[in-house]
């Protein structure tokens, strides 16, 4: 009897002392996540200045990277969770053609957050007035990838003739997490994904989980393959995995339908002459969802944005997804030859 309270008491100790192991780990990963967050953050201006300049707008400092000659000047955008980095090779190999900015909006890359809800219109606003004060003249031809689309589309808008023509790469489509799938749509569960990944952002921001999905490959941050240098590669994670640049992120993915049927009903782009630049195998998707079907949606919703406009060309390039569209060299040899004449091969299919 004296044996059986024994072992007991022994397994009961051993109990305790496991549960007390995994509640120190329970705290401590979240701690040390959340620290080495805070460090990366306090020491990221020290480690990466902004290459080009830092133009102050309204009170509000905002980057710009403007490098090269010739005209007319090419404006780079980046979509959501992008920056300025995002755009390296494309940006370097357009250097050698033509005047080239890439361009912060508040919260993203260099660019300090502004306070507000987030607000496409006053990004189209914020832009034109960096560029002014900045000095660069247009009318500019505009690179946009992903959401950029859609700054694109409320620029020329607001000042049509601020635009000589635009390149969309893998551009997003207001429909494309809708449930309506007029023109199309992701197929689900893509949508719904998309709603619960970014809305976990904010704590994610703060105990530094992503950091850990990013450098385990979990959560594929490029595409591949890349063609980034070492340095630019590490300058890239570095600013996407800052907190404000998460927080940006995560913002800008809770307005996603608000801004997209805000977007959608904009005028189209009229005869602005346009290149749809889109991969043939866009973005990592779950497993319930099968390739043939993200790539059908994906089609449907691109030549959905080449009819944006009437003189437009529809450019597929196989091989890439939607990151190495940007990041590797052969695919952004694309982007930058649809850069340099902007709806040059003729009206897209109908």
């Amino acid at each position: 009897m004296e044996a059986d309270d024994g072992a007991r008491t022994r397994r009961g100790v051993r109990g305790r002392r496991l549960g007390l192991a995994v509640a120190a780990v329970l705290v401590l990963v979240p701690a040390a996540g959340a620290l080495e967050q805070a460090l990366e953050d306090l020491t990221f201006d020290a480690r990466f200045p902004p290459r080009g300049a830092m133009v102050e707008v309204d009170g509000q400092p905002l980057h710009l990277d403007c490098r090269g000659e010739g005209s007319p000047t090419v404006v780079l955008l980046s979509g959501l969770g992008g920056s300025s980095a995002n755009l390296a090779v494309v940006h370097d190999a357009l250097t050698a053609h033509r005047r080239t900015c890439a361009w912060d909006r508040a919260g993203t890359g260099w660019s300090p957050r502004r306070e507000g809800p987030v607000d496409l219109g006053l990004d189209v606003e914020a832009l034109e007035r960096t560029l002014a004060v900045a000095g660069e003249s247009g009318p500019f031809v505009a690179v946009a990838h992903s959401r950029g689309a859609w700054l694109v589309r409320a620029w020329h808008a607001a000042h049509p003739e601020a635009l000589a023509g635009a390149v969309l790469v893998d551009a997003a489509h207001p429909a494309m997490l809708t449930e309506a799938c007029t023109p199309g749509c992701l197929p689900p569960p893509m949508p719904a994904w998309f709603d619960a990944f970014h809305a976990a952002l904010p704590w994610m921001s703060r105990l530094g989980p992503l950091r850990l999905m990013v450098w385990s490959g979990a959560l594929p941050l490029l595409g591949a393959p890349h063609d980034l240098s070492d340095e630019d590669w590490w300058r890239l994670q570095q600013v996407t995995l800052r907190t404000r640049s998460i927080r940006t992120t995560a913002r800008e993915a809770a307005s996603w339908h608000d801004d997209a049927a805000w977007v959608d009903a904009l005028p189209d782009l009229g005869d602005l002459p346009l290149t749809v630049v889109r991969a043939a195998a866009p973005f990592e998707h779950p497993p319930s969802v099968t390739d043939a079907q993200v790539a059908a949606a994906w089609t449907t919703l691109q030549e959905a944005v080449a009819r944006w406009s009437t003189r437009s060309a529809h450019v597929v390039v196989e091989g890439a997804d939607h990151n190495a569209l940007l990041t590797a060299r052969a695919h952004a040899a694309r982007v930058v030859e649809a850069a340099l004449a902007p709806g040059a091969a003729g009206p897209t299919a109908r």
